[in-house]
């Protein structure tokens, strides 16, 4: 620590940025007592910020169990941030950049092995194509947050543009690679939340447990994807509605 850092204006203070750090210690913590090295079950989430994180650390959660028939999976909620990167006016592609240079970004060096621009690995789509464990995707086709934050726009058509790409986005990096993933795709405007959300008769909740108990007893079969094919602006504005009727699960074969 710096001796003046309770000066805010002292250009001579240091700022340190220790989230690897925190996260291995926490790790260390949970096997030391909580027994996270024999888990038969391990199932990694986080939504928001936190979602995103489950698609960087992904892989490396699932390690931390020692035992060879453990069940691992990640299911991040509303972490798919698209790379919005060429547009340069936009927030936040422009604070993920300045992110990967000022925390010292170091995940899935894969990724950074097939992007000319390391920071690119900081998205969700950049990252997907590289995960080895299963992961369910939990995502509105409109988030609320990048609609506003990052897509910077109320037009509808340029949501609805957005959407499609997500939608894209997530079956050509994630699901069509493999037929262990899976995902829950809405089409309200809401950033996390949306647990009671329906498609074709499941919530969120049951079409995750159903994902789950699929990818614990076999390797094979129908991939399992809930995607819900609307158009913006649509009556499910309210994400804590129950959603039923004009609504479909798709079913990969």
């Amino acid at each position: 620590d710096d001796d003046d850092d309770d000066d805010e204006n002292n250009s001579t203070s240091r700022l340190y940025f220790s989230g690897k750090h925190i996260l291995k210690a926490v790790q260390q913590d949970l096997k030391d007592r909580y027994g996270l090295s024999d888990a038969t079950d391990l199932v990694i989430s986080g939504c928001s910020a936190g979602g995103l994180a489950t698609f960087y650390h992904c892989d490396d959660w699932a390690a931390q169990s020692n035992n060879a028939a453990v069940k691992a999976a990640c299911v991040p909620q509303s972490g798919l941030f698209l790379d919005n990167s060429n547009n340069r006016s936009t927030f936040y592609p422009t604070v993920m950049k300045w992110a990967h240079v000022q925390h010292n970004v170091s995940i899935l060096t894969e990724c950074w092995e097939h992007h000319l621009a390391p920071f690119e690995c900081m998205f969700a789509e950049n990252i997907m194509p590289y995960i080895r464990t299963p992961v369910f995707v939990l995502n509105s086709r409109f988030d609320s947050w990048q609609v506003a934050n990052d897509l910077e726009s109320r037009d509808a058509d340029k949501i609805n543009a957005w959407g499609n790409r997500l939608t894209r986005v997530l079956f050509d990096n994630l699901l069509f690679r493999d037929s262990k993933h899976g995902a829950f795709v809405d089409s309200c405007l809401h950033h996390c939340g949306g647990w009671n959300l329906v498609i074709d008769k499941a919530t969120a909740i049951k079409a995750t447990h159903q994902w789950y108990e699929k990818n614990s007893t076999t390797t094979s079969g129908a991939q399992l994807v809930w995607l819900q094919d609307r158009a913006y602006p649509n009556q499910c504005a309210d994400a804590t509605m129950l959603i039923d009727g004009i609504v479909a699960a798709a079913v990969l074969q």
